[in-house]
């Protein structure tokens, strides 16, 4: 016997009212499931965010530089010398900014946009993931 729309549509009912949000149903060999974008009962009853303010346009714009992957990351390219980058410094894509060592490989991680160095998130010799933000780059 195949899945009827009616019962179908008393189970997605179920599935909304219950707040779930994957459910999968089989019956004689039919199988459907169900991904929802629902929320919890108790979150639905509550009002609307308020809308937020505009932000203004003196607000500069971040893009962040992140690890491509996990490794201790390097401001320098050696120990006691100068940063590759400080807060501040105008970058050029495809600039070095600072090194990710993983599996004794050194990897450069370059800039990929020009902007200014708004700030340095990490430290030098400090353990990062991959994906992990690195710096913020203003636009200039």
């Amino acid at each position: 016997m195949p899945i009827t729309t009616e019962n179908l549509i008393a189970r997605m009912t179920w599935v909304r009212k219950n707040g779930l949000a994957a459910f999968s149903y089989e019956e004689d060999g039919n199988k459907v499931s169900m991904v929802s974008g629902a929320v919890s009962p108790s979150a639905r009853k509550s009002p609307p965010p308020a809308p937020t303010p505009a932000i203004a346009d003196e607000t500069p714009a971040f893009r962040g530089i992140s690890a491509p992957l996990g490794g201790v990351c390097y401001l320098a390219d050696k120990p006691g010398a100068r940063p590759f980058v400080t807060v501040g410094d105008r970058v050029s894509k495809g600039q070095t900014v600072c090194l990710i060592e993983a599996m004794k490989i050194m990897t450069a991680i370059a800039a990929e946009q020009d902007g200014v160095i708004a700030e340095i998130l990490i430290e030098d010799g400090d353990q990062v993931d991959a994906a992990a933000m690195l710096m913020k780059l203003a636009d200039e």
